[in-house]
């Protein structure tokens, strides 16, 4: 399947942050959704599913394959084209089960510079955070994308607040 090309609607950015709304198209995530199955099946969830691709590196085990699979090309390759991040050395594909949530982190500076996420089957709040005292959040739509780099990477937390339904990210690292 090839990607369409990238709607400019929808965007907001500063020079940390880019969010695009409607990054792909509706069947753009039905073909990434059919291809996403769920390899462990649990009786009772209390953390999301994570399934990494590709390099080990920043988490060292867990990975399902070094390879990242077929399916998951054509949206590297629009991520790419798009110019919003270098080809990804490591992805993880997670799930988000309703009323699930992940709490505040800054990810590992090992991840490196550029964190990219694309949103899937329903709409998240993000929340970043600084000094408990600043905060802000950004709503992500389904098939939508953020792009965190600069400060916003490296000083602001983030967390996904309670889901009210299932929801899939997929999250890019150049390591």
């Amino acid at each position: 399947m090839e990607l369409i090309g990238l709607s400019l609607v929808g965007i907001m950015m500063t020079d940390d942050l880019l969010v695009i709304s409607e990054f792909l198209t509706e069947q753009e995530e039905f073909f990434i959704l059919s291809n996403l199955k769920s390899p462990i099946k649990k009786e009772e969830i209390t953390r999301n599913n994570v399934y990494r691709y590709g390099s080990k590196t920043p988490y060292g085990m867990g990975n399902i394959s070094v390879e990242i699979p077929d399916y998951l090309q054509p949206l590297i390759e629009k991520v790419v084209k798009s110019g919003i991040s270098e080809v990804p050395k490591s992805v993880s594909v997670n799930e988000y089960m309703k009323g699930q949530s992940l709490s505040a982190h800054i990810d590992s500076q090992q991840a490196g510079p550029v964190i990219t996420i694309v949103s899937l089957a329903s709409s998240a709040t993000m929340r970043f955070s600084k000094d408990k005292e600043e905060s802000f959040d950004v709503e992500l739509l389904p098939r939508s994308l953020i792009r965190m780099k600069g400060d916003i990477r490296k000083k602001w937390k983030h967390e996904i607040l309670p889901l009210l339904d299932t929801r899939y990210s997929i999250v890019f690292r150049c390591v």
